[in-house]
């Protein structure tokens, strides 16, 4: 396995990661250059209902909601993950498809 260099921006006052990559939807094959915050205690993998509804993804039905809590074991203020979109993620030409749940991020 090689890892290339990638560029990560680290905001020290929120204690966050950032990193640039490219998203593509399964339907419109459409490339959408953005920032993706990485949260090293999250339990998966998520993307924000609004950022979602405005790039225009197709989200599909999990076949079961899931609860959502915070990280201070609150019940999150969207409720349970209905939703989820697939979408292929790229960083520095090499792409994957994945399974990001939707739920609300803000």
């Amino acid at each position: 396995m090689t890892i290339q260099s990638v560029l990560v921006a680290c905001d020290t006052t929120n204690k966050s990661f950032s990193i640039p990559l490219s998203i593509t939807s399964h339907e419109s094959e459409q490339i959408v250059d953005t920032t993706a915050l990485l949260d090293t205690g999250a339990g998966g993998k998520f993307i924000d209902q609004n950022y979602a509804k405005k790039q225009g993804l197709k989200l599909e039905n999990l076949g079961r909601p899931i609860r959502v809590r915070n990280v201070d074991g609150t019940l999150n203020k969207t409720g349970t993950i209905t939703k989820y979109a697939r979408v292929k993620l790229g960083i520095h030409g090499k792409e994957k498809w994945h399974q990001l749940m939707v739920t609300g991020l803000g």
